[in-house]
């Protein structure tokens, strides 16, 4: 007597998707926590910005505690424009002023980094996790040996909420919903920089440098803001290219308006390093942009003249009062600093400690400001955060780049136009990002590398949700 077995589509077997999960005991419990620190310290304070200002933070730690996506979207968006409130200091604790994005950061480190430890089974699958850990480890113990204690506890906290955010996107980006979602939100943190930098453009710019009205749009300067346009132009062009993205006539329109922002901020730092990802992107993918590239080039040249005379400087000499151009005085400031590192190469010289240290840029010339900024995030692990800190930070900037490509690979080989444009748009913004990272300070610039840490975040994520086909 034969038995019936029916066929079984196996293809039904397979798990339901998970979406990001709500926060857990140790979530509320943050959250609890931050509510009643943030009301005490009003209490305390008895100032009325301190009420709304923990009155904003408990709502955020709700929202995030029910819906952490909707926490971290808020966060992408919100970010590069608070510096606009910059100036406006809630609290003072010791010399450390602490205004709207420093309370959102601590708020943040605290909820998101509880959210993260109960979800490390799938956060501990990000492919920097280890060099950010070891990264701000180093950042940790730096301190003790900081010339500014509290500078440098306000740089790591910066760093620290950097590294959270990454791990928070990447965690929650379980599926190809929760890809899109993030992407769209971090498209939407160019609108609000977008729209006023235009604005500033058509009024002369927000900032003088040399004659040259530049515009800042959100940002306290317009560096920081043409560094954050030329990688987040980076990533959209491939998804302009992409004809199986739907909606993609947005990004048309949006796109123009973004370069031309990017070219009012006069910015040579953004703009050659836009350059440069879309030439790795002409390499990799569109060789035709070889071609129609220097075009637009000579193109935007002509129509606007200034952007050239932006590199005329570059050929200017030393002079008896200084370095002659901000190339030069870069160089300057690097042969100055490294030195340092024999100080202590273990732990370094401590975190802001190139800025505290004003003997250094003495030694430079007068037109250079005491306090200079190293200008280079690669020179500033060594010397701040020593030996360890510069391979830790290497690691990271170079491992999260090849992490990019290998999600790249992965989505080409799976046909998945879509996966493999948003791969594909993070691998050139990465590429872009790490050269200006080579004449910059981004490594705790929030507005700056917080929004690229969570393009990264996409990036490597776009490289493990589903796939089309299987």
């Amino acid at each position: 007597m034969g038995i019936y077995v029916p066929s079984v589509d196996l293809r039904n077997l397979r798990p339901a998707r998970e979406g990001p999960r709500p926060g857990g005991d140790f979530t509320w419990a943050a959250t609890a926590a931050v509510g009643l620190m943030t009301v005490a310290m009003a209490l305390v304070l008895g100032d009325g910005r301190e009420f709304m200002a923990a009155a904003a933070c408990i709502a955020f730690g709700v929202v995030f505690a029910i819906r952490p996506a909707y926490g971290v979207y808020a966060i992408v968006i919100a970010r590069p424009s608070m510096d606009l409130w910059a100036d406006r200091s809630l609290a003072n604790v010791g010399s450390v002023s602490v205004n709207p994005a420093s309370a959102l950061a601590l708020v943040f480190i605290a909820i998101g980094g509880a959210y993260i430890l109960e979800n490390w089974s799938r956060a501990k699958e990000a492919p920097s996790v280890v060099p950010y850990i070891g990264l701000v480890t180093m950042a940790i113990l730096s301190i003790a040996v900081a010339p500014s204690k509290g500078g440098a506890i306000t740089e790591t906290l910066r760093l620290t909420s950097v590294a959270v955010l990454y791990l928070a996107a990447y965690t929650l980006i379980r599926d190809r919903q929760s890809l899109k979602r993030m992407t769209i939100a971090l498209l939407a943190s160019l609108i609000v920089p977008t729209v006023l930098a235009l604005w500033q453009f058509d009024h002369g710019g927000s900032t003088v440098i040399g004659l040259v009205g530049r515009s800042a749009g959100t940002f306290l300067q317009p560096d920081p803001f043409g560094i954050f346009m030329g990688f987040m132009l980076a990533f959209m062009v491939p998804l302009v290219l992409c004809k199986q993205l739907k909606g993609r006539w947005i990004l048309w329109l949006a796109a123009p308006l973004v370069l031309v922002a990017l070219m009012a901020s006069y910015t040579r730092t953004g703009w050659v390093g836009c350059l440069f990802g879309l030439f790795v992107l002409a390499l990799i993918r569109y060789r035709a942009l070889l071609v129609i590239g220097p075009l637009v080039l000579v193109l935007v040249a002509a129509a606007v003249p200034s952007t050239v005379h932006r590199f005329s400087d570059l050929t200017s000499g030393r002079t008896h009062y200084g370095p002659g151009n901000s190339l030069r005085a870069r160089l300057d400031l690097w042969r100055t600093n490294l030195p340092r590192v024999e100080h202590d190469p273990v732990l370094g010289n401590g975190f802001k400690s190139i800025v505290e240290d004003t003997t250094a840029t003495r030694a430079i010339g007068v037109n250079v400001q005491q306090g200079a900024h190293s200008h280079s995030d690669f020179v500033r692990a060594v010397v701040e955060l020593g030996v360890p800190g510069f391979v830790f930070f290497c690691w990271l900037l170079f491992g999260m780049w090849g992490a990019c490509r290998r999600s790249y690979r992965r989505a080409r080989k799976a046909r998945d136009g879509v996966l493999e444009a948003v791969s594909l748009g993070a691998l050139v913004a990465a590429s872009a990002y790490i050269l200006m990272s080579a004449d910059s300070n981004l490594m705790t610039q929030v507005a700056v590398s917080g929004t690229f840490w969570t393009l990264a975040a996409i990036g490597h994520a776009a490289g493990r949700v589903e796939l089309a086909g299987e």
